[in-house]
């Protein structure tokens, strides 16, 4: 049996009231939460800055969840191998830009997480595909894939 501290009990009894009062106000709830932090911005800055600190490394390692899941999401909408090799391993794919234009598009809607979801928002465009990181690279220095050369 586990002992809850008093603490931890006024947590759960908290969350499951906020909850509530979330599921029975909706949108309510939600328009509340964005003007009290707009007409509180330092405030709520302060609290966010001091949450991250204390809990820096479950921060990081949901944020690196998040990645990872948003990167397997992408793969697996384009095919989930490389359409050159068929390598299936998620962490040696890419996400190619077909037209070659990656740099240029990558500084309109950013790396990572932001390109990512802009895929998904984009309900995944066609002008995309998956590559190995070798094969990636080989084609855009215009070489041949090095699973080909023999």
């Amino acid at each position: 049996m586990t002992i809850r501290s008093d603490n931890d009990v006024r947590k759960a009894e908290k969350a499951v009231y906020d909850k509530a009062r979330r599921e029975r106000l909706g949108q309510e709830w939600i328009d509340h939460s964005v003007s009290w932090i707009r007409a509180n911005r330092e405030k709520h800055r302060q609290y966010c800055k001091t949450y991250r600190d204390k809990n820096s490394e479950r921060e990081k390692a949901r944020s690196r969840d998040y990645h990872q899941r948003l990167r397997q999401e992408a793969i697996a909408a384009y095919g989930g191998k490389c359409v050159c090799c068929e390598e299936l391993e998620w962490p040696f794919l890419s996400i190619d830009h077909v037209n070659g234009n990656g740099n240029e598009h990558r500084r309109k809607v950013g790396r990572g997480n932001s390109f990512f979801n802009w895929l998904k928002k984009n309900n995944w465009p066609a002008d995309f595909q998956v590559l190995c990181h070798n094969c990636n690279q080989a084609k855009g220095m215009g070489l041949t894939c090095p699973h080909k050369v023999k």
